[in-house]
């Protein structure tokens, strides 16, 4: 009873001298994190409520399910008038534009209409056009999913959080899929995880607007796919492409045409 209880509250525990572990709810899944502090003196509670806070902050801007969250109230609005959203938001949709870019249209928010059922094929992100701090698309997308990317954001991000409290060693984890961690090997550097499954999102590739989707058919099981950063990157959009390009490696017919950012490896399951 009383380790359930810490488990739901996200209390840290001691696993060894200076180490401490930290599991959160957020963003429909567990978070674990895993820290030692290595001689510094870190105020565990104070970053427990910093991290939580972080992770609820990605859920209120990009839950697709949440109907209070930005997403839903831009949606509600309609997404072909012009509209100016939080700077978060703004950066989540270009990255996403980005990772379509880099995956030559196979990563695509857009699908998000797919999967609630109101639309029977995704209108594409090539539909997106930025003016300044604004953003509107050419034809409604109706729905949006920043499920492969925003998990992904959330990761480097709590990692910057790390980072700028002292952290030296550390390792964060969201359900598994994302992952981040410092390199050992290497002070200073970073290595950012993730992986997907063809069954979590192969049924959409039948939806999305791109020709060489048309007869997909899966050649792997999954993909894993490591990036490495320095401290000084942008750590934010390095973890949410690492997210994001695993999708674009798993229906691309040839994986070469995926542009990887410098210094990533994957590896497929079959």
């Amino acid at each position: 009873m009383r380790a359930g209880l810490a488990f739901l509250l996200g209390w840290a525990v001691a696993t060894a001298a200076r180490a401490e572990t930290v599991q959160l709810p957020g963003m429909g899944t567990v978070w674990k994190l895993e820290w030692e502090a290595q001689g510094k003196t870190i105020d565990s509670a104070a970053l427990r409520e910093r991290f939580l806070r972080e992770i609820a902050r990605f859920d209120e801007i990009f839950s697709d399910w949440n109907e209070t969250s930005e997403l839903r109230k831009l949606e509600r609005r309609g997404l072909t008038a012009w509209q100016r959203p939080s700077p978060q938001f703004l950066s989540g949709l270009r990255l996403s534009q980005e990772a379509f870019e880099r995956t030559q249209g196979l990563f695509d928010p857009t699908t998000g209409a797919v999967t609630w059922k109101v639309l029977p094929r995704a209108v594409g992100f090539e539909q997106i056009q930025f003016r300044k701090n604004s953003f509107r698309f050419r034809m409604d997308p109706k729905r949006l999913s920043f499920g492969g990317i925003a998990k992904g954001a959330a990761v480097g991000a709590l990692a910057r959080l790390a980072l700028d409290a002292g952290m030296t060693s550390f390792r964060f984890g969201a359900g598994g899929s994302s992952l981040a961690s410092t390199d050992e090997s290497h002070p200073g550097r970073l290595r950012f995880r993730a992986s997907s499954r063809v069954k979590d999102f192969g049924t959409l590739a039948a939806h999305i607007q791109h020709p060489r989707l048309e007869n997909f058919q899966p050649k792997h099981a999954g993909v894993h796919l490591e990036c490495a950063a320095e401290a000084s990157d942008d750590l934010t959009r390095i973890s949410a492409l690492t997210d994001a390009l695993t999708k674009g490696l798993l229906l691309a017919d040839d994986p070469r045409t995926v542009q990887l950012p410098p210094n990533c490896t994957y590896e497929f399951q079959k």
